[in-house]
């Protein structure tokens, strides 16, 4: 892989039934989170670590609660409207629209369209990538372009148009929440076939594939290991974080909205 495709892990994306519940849940969690503005038909907050990382909650805004809206969402319109059209918001759109806690993840590029095109190259089906906005608290306005695939073993690509340093608010290493979490360590993902899907994506990531000490293998995306479960695993997703100082914990998953948060003392 050249630099330009180079690809590190950028967020967990959390969908919320109440963004303002979720922040009060996270706080009692020991967690700051940053409230991140609008993107016109969503809201989001952040909590973000210091190695470039954060987790992203994720809530409709009222006019999704329209009964024309509800109507044309439970009759399947708006994914057909937009699976015709074969761009990534046909992805997003199941964000949504199915279950609530983890739902995605993404990662982020310097060059999209180079990484799109290995990825056609390699015969995947693409989907139109698209920019997106969000506007910030104090009025900002922060561009980024989305692409990738339907295929869910992978994630959610993404290049900054305005610089990433205003799209995360910046975190250093001696900074850390109440709770003194300070890093985004590792990622593991409940899937049904986890030799395939880690096989898709050091394939189509060309990442580093590794065991850890349970000789269970990991893919390297940046400074953030990835990792995959069977559905064994309780949880849709569970990440492990970096903390200054304490006893390793496990997070109450009802305030962490069905994402399991495992605290680890940094040594």
């Amino acid at each position: 892989m050249t630099t330009a495709q180079a690809v590190h892990f950028d967020h967990i994306v959390i969908f919320v039934a109440d963004l303002n519940q979720a922040i009060k849940d996270f706080n009692a969690l020991g967690f700051y989170v940053t409230r991140g503005g609008s993107h016109g038909l969503t809201d989001n907050a952040l909590i973000t670590f210091s190695n470039n990382t954060y987790i992203e909650l994720l809530a409709l805004k009222p006019f999704w609660h329209n009964p024309i809206i509800r109507t044309a969402q439970k009759l399947g319109i708006l994914q057909w409207l937009l699976n015709k059209k074969g761009t990534i918001s046909s992805r997003l759109l199941t964000w949504v629209t199915g279950g609530r806690g983890p739902v995605d993840w993404v990662v982020r590029t310097d060059n999209l369209t180079q990484l799109e095109q290995a990825w056609r190259d390699a015969g995947l089906n693409v989907l139109k990538s698209e920019t997106f906005s969000r506007k910030t608290e104090s009025g900002d306005k922060l561009c980024w372009y989305l692409g990738g695939s339907n295929y869910r073993d992978l994630p959610i690509l993404l290049e900054d148009i305005t610089p990433y340093a205003q799209r995360v608010p910046a975190v250093t290493q001696s900074q850390s929440h109440p709770n003194q979490a300070m890093a985004l360590l590792r990622v593991q993902i409940n899937k049904q076939n986890t030799d395939q899907t880690t096989h898709s994506l050091s394939q189509y990531l060309s990442a580093e594939c590794t065991t850890d000490k349970q000789r269970q293998p990991i893919i390297g995306l940046g400074n953030v290991n990835l990792g995959f479960a069977e559905p064994s695993m309780p949880c849709a997703m569970q990440v492990d974080i970096a903390c200054a100082n304490g006893q390793p914990q496990s997070l109450d998953i009802r305030k962490s909205h069905d994402l399991q948060i495992n605290l680890l003392p940094y040594c």
